[in-house]
């Protein structure tokens, strides 16, 4: 099963992830959502196209849903 830390480490760190993304001036922000455990469902699009863009097929909209319910579940 998937993490957000999967998803990060994916994209190399937060820095790198911010950056693909289009949140570089927002590092700070995405840290903090690697460090709560939980993305933004607002940011999954752009997260989904990055992740195409750098060949990491497995980061898919329905994964980062996946993600997000099995944190549900745990907590």
């Amino acid at each position: 099963m998937r993490t957000v830390i999967d998803i990060f480490d994916a994209f190399g760190g937060s820095s790198a992830m911010a950056k693909a993304i289009g949140l570089k001036d927002r590092q700070p922000a995405v840290r903090a959502w690697k460090s709560r455990g939980s993305i933004p469902p607002a940011y999954w699009p752009a997260i989904t196209k990055a992740a195409k863009r750098r060949g990491i097929k497995w980061i898919t909209t329905d994964a980062l849903l996946a993600v997000r319910v099995n944190k549900s579940e745990a907590a």
